[in-house]
């Protein structure tokens, strides 16, 4: 079998892109699939997929020095016929992993320029100088590389990249859809995905308070990762604000976390106008959907087209926590819209939102690099 390595020094081997769509959907198709990741909690052994682990140096410059050296080296030792890199502190690497004639590929998640003028981490006023930088840098190192667009959005940002197909990180509903249940019986809201204040954290406590004062006191299931000081902060803000019903999971496996929020009345995703979040359509809400929750969710133009074709939930103001507030409000308040809305948006996900439609492209694009003559042209997207 074709031998191809899929690298992350970022993201842990569970990762839902990565591991539970990428590599495996590659493994079905027929490829020795390798997953080159570093050491976490909670190890991922998969039966489809041999995940091979370096060691993580702790801290953002240990990560970027250390860990990506050991990605490397791991990478090479493996000598795949395709490389396939996923975190843009990898792209240094493109040029020594292709000396040995294997096919570079690149794999974006984000739009990385817009995402660094969100970066809190970087001072204010460096930020456009970062995403300028970071231009050039992405120009330099992924000029001959084929690239795997997650958003469509991202493609016109990318003119100069001449071989690209978008995949986008559409969900597993062959996974989610049997975990769909009843509600709980007592009001539960859901929130998965990266936990930070733009991504609506804080906006959503805020919200629980307004709530509180309108009648309703519904549960908060909030899954995901958070850096160390935003989740010390979180902990704080419950504390004052006096929230007794917020359940902080933290990161749990994808079938875990679907399982949790299943019996949840409603999916929140109410976030910040950054402008990579503006443009990129957040999984959660397709899982959400999937599930068949109503959504409550920002009011930018991707999402809103999302939730007008569909009917599936409520398009926010995501800096005006009473707005959530309301639109929570009405949700619980009207169950039997609620459920319209979940039935909605679940048969939405059914007809348009598979990830097993992606996964063919994904296919299809592999095999025409792999191919023995590849056309320089590029490849257009299915």
């Amino acid at each position: 079998m074709t031998k191809i390595v899929h690298l992350t020094s970022v993201h842990p081997a569970g990762d839902i892109r990565i591991l539970h769509k990428e590599c495996r959907s590659l493994a079905r198709a027929g490829y020795e699939v390798v997953l080159i990741a570093p050491e976490g909690r909670g190890e991922v052994v998969d039966s489809e997929v041999r995940i091979r682990y370096v060691s993580r140096r702790p801290g953002r410059i240990g990560r970027i020095l250390g860990t990506t050296r050991r990605v490397l080296q791991a990478a090479l030792e493996e000598n795949a016929a395709l490389y396939h890199l996923h975190d843009p502190e990898l792209m240094p690497l493109v040029k020594r992993l292709g000396q040995r004639g294997a096919v570079v590929v690149f794999d974006m998640h984000e739009n990385l320029p817009a995402a660094v003028l969100g970066k809190t981490w970087i001072p204010r006023g460096l930020r456009r100088l970062v995403a300028w930088a970071v231009r050039r840098a992405e120009r330099w190192w992924l000029a001959r590389v084929p690239v795997v667009f997650a958003e469509e959005s991202y493609v016109a940002c990318y003119p100069w990249i001449k071989r690209s197909i978008v995949v986008r990180n559409l969900p597993l509903l062959e996974e989610l859809v049997p975990l769909q249940s009843a509600r709980s019986p007592e009001p539960a809201l859901a929130y998965l995905g990266v936990v930070a204040a733009q991504r609506g954290s804080l906006t959503i406590l805020d919200a629980l308070v307004e709530l509180k004062r309108l009648g309703h006191e519904p549960t908060l299931e909030c899954i995901g990762p958070a850096e160390s000081r935003h989740q010390q902060e979180l902990k704080t803000r419950i504390s004052q604000l006096g929230l007794q019903n917020v359940r902080l999971h933290g990161y749990l496996p994808p079938a875990e976390a679907w399982r949790r929020i299943a019996p949840c009345h409603v999916g929140l995703a109410v976030l910040k106008r950054q402008p990579n979040l503006v443009e990129s359509m957040p999984t959660k809400i397709l899982e959400y959907m999937a599930l068949g929750l109503p959504v409550v969710v920002s009011d930018f133009p991707l999402y809103r087209r999302l939730v007008d074709e569909s009917g599936c939930g409520l398009c926010v103001n995501p800096d005006d926590p009473a707005a959530v507030a309301a639109a929570i409000a009405r949700l619980l308040d009207d169950p039997t819209e609620a459920q319209a809305m979940g039935r909605r948006g679940r048969d939405a996900a059914l007809a348009h939102y598979d990830w097993r439609s992606e996964a063919s492209h994904l296919v299809e694009f592999y095999e025409q690099l792999l191919a023995p003559t590849t056309p320089q042209s590029p490849i257009p997207n299915p």
